[in-house]
């Protein structure tokens, strides 16, 4: 059963970064990947923290919400987040440019993160001022 579970995540990472990579290409003008995966990484720490008011103040303003901050908190939560232990490294990283409804640009990154007791998957969308448009957890 264990190796069911982890051939199924193993077969979706390989899915995901093969998409990743193959649909979008290049970053857009004006975004680094070395910046762009680090303020991803920064993000994710503060999930990891617990920041939940820190990492709202990193959302674009027009997309936060009065409970942007419980969201986080309930997806975290639902994860096992703290249960988790510590993180000893990020196992995959990549950063793809996708254009929004309007054609502006904006990041995609995914980074995969190992714990002392799981992996978490963290799908981090950044606009081009670096402020968060999107963060998924799996």
């Amino acid at each position: 059963m264990q190796v069911k579970k982890w051939l199924g995540t193993a077969l979706a990472l390989v899915l995901a970064l093969g998409c990743l990579s193959g649909c979008g290409g290049k970053l857009p003008e004006g975004f680094s990947r070395d910046e762009v995966i680090a303020q991803a990484k920064a993000a994710s720490q503060l999930l990891e923290e617990e920041d939940y008011q820190g990492l709202v103040a990193c959302w674009r303003p027009d997309l936060r919400d009065g409970q942007l901050e419980e969201k986080l908190h309930q997806a975290w939560e639902g994860l096992g987040g703290p249960e988790l232990g510590e993180r000893s490294e990020y196992t995959a990283e990549e950063a793809v440019g996708r254009e929004d409804e309007g054609g502006e640009p904006y990041v995609v990154v995914l980074l995969i993160a190992k714990y002392e007791r799981g992996k978490v998957q963290y799908t981090i969308s950044l606009d081009k001022e670096g402020r968060l448009v999107g963060f998924y957890l799996k």
